[in-house]
């Protein structure tokens, strides 16, 4: 130890000021808070960054999913304000009957529904509806082999509460005739010998305001 007094005694020692101390110290704070706001500044950019890319509570959809169009009702009797004749080889039977388009159908095309058959095939059918339907109706006729008749009848309602209630009063007249369905679904086929004598098969399509109904009618099955 006496070594280093000795070695100390020809080294001038200077102490700093109170001021130099006081400079130091907020150098220090200085660059303290200048740390600080760096890592404040960087949080905040990351998370701007994360709110643009979708975060917080913005939905983010999966990629491939898209929102459906809305699925058009499937008429293939009108294109637009058109009605499309039935072609005969699309009338059932046709290779029995070989239908043809009559381009003079008879005045009886005319029958609403719930009535069906010709020439009082189904006379205990029951009468058309009492209420007045908003629809719009058209008919054709088909001539076949040995004096067998086919008729397409189609007639678009005005709400589709109008068309349930005749589609269940066409089926109630059906049942009355003696017919029988040859399928389950809405879009059945009914066939069998009727109350008035001849043979009548009765093919029902039907829509959410629209009804179709094709009648064959020969006097032989």
């Amino acid at each position: 130890m006496a070594e280093v007094e000795e070695l100390l005694d020809d080294v001038t020692l200077r102490m700093p000021s109170a001021a130099e101390v006081r400079a130091r110290g907020n150098r220090r704070r200085v660059r303290l808070r200048a740390g600080v706001a760096a890592v404040a500044v960087g949080l905040a950019g990351g998370m701007s960054w994360a709110l643009a890319q979708g975060g917080g509570q913005q939905e983010v959809r999966p990629a491939g999913m898209h929102t459906p169009p809305p699925v058009a009702d499937r008429n293939p009797y009108k294109t637009g304000e058109e009605f499309t004749e039935v072609a005969d080889r699309d009338v059932p039977l046709y290779d029995t009957w070989h239908w043809k388009l009559d381009d003079k159908p008879a005045g009886e095309t005319g029958d609403r529904f719930p009535r069906v058959g010709f020439n009082d095939a189904c006379p205990v059918a029951p009468p058309a509806s009492p209420d007045k339907l908003d629809q719009v109706a058209y008919t054709a006729v088909y001539q076949g082999d040995g004096g067998a008749v086919a008729r397409h009848r189609y007639a678009d309602y005005g709400s589709a509460a109008q068309a349930a209630r005749e589609l269940e009063r066409l089926k109630d007249a059906l049942a009355a005739c003696g017919l029988g369905p040859l399928g389950t679904g809405a879009d059945a086929s009914y066939a069998g010998t009727t109350r008035g004598g001849p043979w009548l098969r009765v093919d029902i399509d039907t829509g959410p305001k629209w009804i179709s109904v094709i009648e064959v009618q020969t006097g032989k099955e």
